[in-house]
């Protein structure tokens, strides 16, 4: 059974541990080398504020993917807009995971007057 939720620092190095799989394996992060614990940290400390949340999704008691919205660009004129990411562990993946997740997300981007614009530039495996 999914369960999805609000991130917490206890996910911290899952949601690491999903993002340094994609920066190794993939393409989309953009990201040549994997983040540290401590670069991790300051993405992490800039959701769940404003209108960046930051969500899992908990499955088999693991993490299981995440989704987030975060700052598109840093002007002040870009403050109504995010960049919509998700991310599912390789264990995970074909399950439903990642929709579940991005359906989650916005609609609680539609629900959050600070938010007008939602744009994903990239989908990883799903």
């Amino acid at each position: 059974m999914m369960k999805i939720r609000k991130a917490e620092m206890g996910d911290l190095q899952e949601l690491l541990d999903i993002y340094n799989y994609e920066v190794l394996n993939g393409v989309a992060t953009l990201d040549l080398e994997p983040k540290s614990l401590e670069e991790w940290r300051g993405w992490f400390d800039a959701h769940n504020v404003d209108n960046h949340p930051l969500y899992v999704a908990e499955s088999e008691g693991r993490v299981a993917g995440y989704v987030s919205l975060s700052s598109y660009r840093e002007k002040e004129a870009y403050r109504s807009t995010v960049e919509l990411s998700v991310y599912i562990g390789p264990d995970f993946r074909r399950q439903g995971i990642a929709s579940a997740l991005m359906e989650f997300i916005l609609q609680e981007a539609r629900a959050d007057e600070r938010t007008h614009n939602v744009v994903s530039l990239s989908l990883i495996h799903i």
